[in-house]
């Protein structure tokens, strides 16, 4: 796990700014951290409806229960974004998806900022799906705030982890 945390902060040096480790002070960039699940998981669940009558984040009931779509179109992963980037001050977006080249250009242009990335050296041990896969959970659990895909086991681990962490509860969102 040392060994992980080392290559994140050597990241984090790369890109400028901390997601890892970091003091959370206002003088630091503050990261919203998204995971989009696309691939298999859009073919699976596209059209599908989820009724929620509890908000499993805080344990409260949801009165009148809502019914939201749980795969996340980019135009309502945007809208998402936009709103906790301005609710929660955050300046920096990292994505961890795994959603084709022309999704991801898709939502950056519906944004008009574009997201960090983990990119790993190519032909280096964590050039692998498992990997990056690893350290996109990381950074997501590591960042100031957090918007995940509703029904995705990836982002359940993810907000266990945060609140583990004892961030605040309200720093965590489906999309």
């Amino acid at each position: 796990m040392r060994q992980l945390r080392d290559v994140v902060a050597a990241e984090e040096s790369q890109l400028g700014m901390g997601v890892l480790g970091a003091a959370r002070d206002a003088e630091r960039v503050r990261v919203l951290a998204v995971h989009w699940r696309r691939g298999d998981f859009v073919r699976a669940k596209r059209g599908m409806i989820e009724k929620v009558c509890v908000d499993e984040l805080r344990g409260e009931a949801q009165d009148p229960c809502l019914h939201v779509p749980i795969v996340a179109e980019a135009e309502d992963l945007a809208r998402t974004i936009r709103e906790r980037m301005a609710s929660q001050n955050c300046s920096a977006l990292f994505l961890a998806s795994n959603a084709d080249e022309a999704e991801v250009a898709k939502l950056t242009d519906l944004l008009h900022i574009r997201p960090l990335r983990y990119r790993p050296t190519i032909g280096s041990g964590f050039d692998n799906r498992g990997m990056r896969a690893v350290l996109d959970g990381i950074i997501c659990a590591s960042s100031d705030s957090f918007v995940g895909s509703r029904s995705s086991l990836f982002t359940r681990n993810i907000i266990e982890e945060r609140a583990l962490q004892a961030l605040p509860l309200n720093t965590s969102v489906y999309a």
